[in-house]
């Protein structure tokens, strides 16, 4: 079906639109507004709803800033799956031969604590550009910035003021409604690329972080009632939530990586389109057309 009518006046070729079309961001029926024009209701490009709800139609701004906070968040994950693996591996080795911890080996799990912290903090920072709002889906987009600054500050609270009652179990809950959000808002994301594979990928990685935060509130459900005194085997969480966070990591490193890599094929694809709408049209020999005629 026919979207448009070229229309001609003095002033040259107008195409409107000639159908019943809802734009996509605000629902506004964009029949008999010219393609060139812009929305009555949001002021946004009219030929933007008439390509489709593509990644790629985006403002190309916005673009740039989900490719920068993709990347970012990937090279945190990468970060993160090294650190984590070093971690499951050094906790494992202590609990299978049952080594008592040395004041050193405290000291450094202190220090990998915080170094968790700053990879986190490091982390919210890729997931704002990452959730950078549109015009559609921008409640979701704030939700999800909100929720991750929220688990940030719990998190430095209670790095820094560990005898706050009851935050142990807060920070769990928290954290596990951010990275649900934030990752229902990427795969939005992927599916508009689109990229059924990558979608599938970043859906099994929500699925296995809700798992790991399940097990997390476990951990600390046991730390705050000392469980493991009366049924030792529960003892066995500790090691399985290392090796959890650390085949996570691994996994969430790998999907990240993908996810940067196709947004950033759908930046430039869009800047390549806006160098082509902008290009002058040229003649046979080259030279630009003279668009008043001879």
């Amino acid at each position: 079906m026919m979207l448009a009518t070229r229309l001609r006046d003095v002033t040259g070729a107008t195409e409107v639109v000639d159908v019943d079309c809802a734009y996509l961001a605000c629902g506004y029926n964009l029949r008999t507004l010219p393609v060139a024009g812009v929305c009555p209701e949001c002021a946004t490009a009219v030929e933007q709803s008439l390509r489709g709800d593509r990644l790629v139609n985006d403002d190309p701004a916005r673009l740039r800033r989900l490719t920068w906070g993709a990347g970012w968040v990937a090279g945190v994950a990468c970060a993160l799956a090294a650190l984590t693996v070093a971690w499951a591996w050094w906790y494992l080795h202590l609990v299978l031969a049952q080594v008592p911890v040395s004041p050193l080996a405290a000291r450094l799990i202190d220090l990998l604590g915080y170094a968790f912290g700053v990879l986190y903090a490091a982390q919210v920072v890729g997931v704002f550009g990452l959730t950078a709002p549109g015009r559609r889906h921008a409640a979701a987009e704030r939700a999800a910035r909100l929720l991750a600054l929220t688990a940030l500050i719990l998190q430095v609270f209670g790095m820094a003021w560990p005898q706050v009652d009851g935050l142990d179990l807060v920070y769990p809950v928290v954290n596990a409604a951010a990275g649900v959000v934030v990752l229902a808002v990427v795969r939005r994301h992927v599916r508009r690329i689109p990229r059924p594979g990558l979608a599938r990928a970043v859906t099994v990685l929500t699925v296995a972080f809700a798992g790991l935060s399940a097990l997390s509130l476990a951990v600390a459900v046991m730390m705050r009632f000392a469980f493991s005194q009366s049924m030792p085997w529960l003892r066995w969480i500790w090691p399985a939530n290392s090796v959890g966070h650390a085949l996570y990591f691994v996994l969430s490193a790998v999907v990240s990586i993908r996810v940067f890599r196709a947004f950033r094929r759908v930046s430039r694809d869009a800047a390549g389109r806006g160098a082509a709408l902008v290009a002058p049209e040229r003649g046979p020999a080259g030279a630009p057309q003279d668009e008043g005629g001879a």
